[in-house]
């Protein structure tokens, strides 16, 4: 198993950064529920939309980013996810 300088698994490091995104949008996310839907051009698993869908968050999800555009009313929030 790879480790860095201070003996930390690499597997562990991306672990932590990767929710860093997730923790970014938790603020966004809780005022959203009394607020404009979201737009998400994301899958259907990406784990931010579904944390949004199962808070009871008004949001719908495009598959491709510029129906995504198209849709989006005004005063709402668009988010366009990368897939790895």
């Amino acid at each position: 198993m790879q480790t860095n300088e201070t003996g930390i698994p690499r597997r562990d490091v991306l672990k932590a950064l990767g929710a860093i995104p997730l923790a970014a949008f938790v603020p966004v996310l809780a005022e959203a529920q009394t607020r404009q839907p979201l737009y998400f051009s994301c899958s259907e698993d990406n784990d931010l939309y579904r944390v949004a869908k199962a808070s009871g968050i008004a949001c719908s999800r495009y598959g491709h980013a510029g129906e995504a555009v198209a849709r989006t009313t005004q005063c709402s929030g668009l988010l366009i996810l990368a897939e790895s």
